[in-house]
């Protein structure tokens, strides 16, 4: 394997380490190839990513969320068996 295809592959494997599909791998490779330079191709790669970080930052909310309602559920069954049996309640961290 050559020097630069060893890069390629390396960089095809950070953008799907990172999330990338491989329509938005293909995307970044015809804007290379069309304006021959990696200028351009790094804005859109930057937009991407900042897509990326985005969808986690929602998908980290809602777990977080989840994470929420369960404790809260947890709560209250612990509440309703308290009442019934006398079982201490349990930390929620």
């Amino acid at each position: 394997m050559s020097c630069p295809l060893g890069r390629i592959f390396q960089f095809i494997k950070r953008l799907k380490d990172l999330g990338l599909t491989l329509m938005e791998m293909h995307e970044l490779q015809h804007i290379h190839q069309i304006h021959g330079t990696n200028k351009t191709m790094l804005y859109r790669l930057l937009e991407l990513l900042d897509k990326q970080v985005t969808q986690i930052d929602e998908r980290t909310n809602n777990l977080i969320r989840l994470k929420e309602d369960i404790l809260s559920f947890q709560t209250k069954i612990r509440q309703k068996l308290n009442g019934e049996n006398g079982l201490p309640e349990r930390r929620t961290s």
